[in-house]
């Protein structure tokens, strides 16, 4: 791990005032936001626990990923900015795979079993899960 934003240089009455910090990540990967309150939990070299101090604060995020070619936000995670486009295109092919096996089943009518209902059903299903997710 390495310190993105340290405090140094920053006059405290800047962070106590709300002052906006933004910190560009220009590589990809995970990250986290942690606040250490050492307070309460280190001890002296003489054995002796330090008194325990209260911090409160607000802290407002806003993460978001930007295609470095256009400077578009996308809120996905970083590789899931094509799943909208390939959901979109396989519910058009389960939908188009729905018709096909309507027009079958009634062509088949006396041939029809319950379980092809039930695929029926699963075909359905599939295609509006892949509708919603996209």
């Amino acid at each position: 791990a390495r310190l993105l934003f340290p405090l140094n240089g920053r006059r405290i009455n800047d962070i106590r005032n709300g002052l906006p910090i933004t910190l560009p990540v220009n590589v990809r990967g995970l990250y986290g936001i942690f606040f250490y309150n050492c307070r309460g939990f280190a001890a002296t070299p003489q054995g002796q626990k330090l008194p325990a101090s209260q911090v409160t604060f607000d802290v407002n995020f806003r993460l978001y990923n930007t295609d470095p070619n256009t400077g578009a936000i996308s809120y996905l995670s970083v590789g899931q900015g094509p799943l909208p486009y390939y959901n979109m295109l396989f519910f058009a092919t389960f939908s188009i795979m729905t018709v096909l096996w309507i027009r079958e089943l009634a062509s088949n009518a006396s041939h029809v079993k319950f379980i092809h209902r039930i695929m029926l059903f699963l075909v359905v299903v599939k295609a509006l899960s892949l509708l919603l997710e996209s």
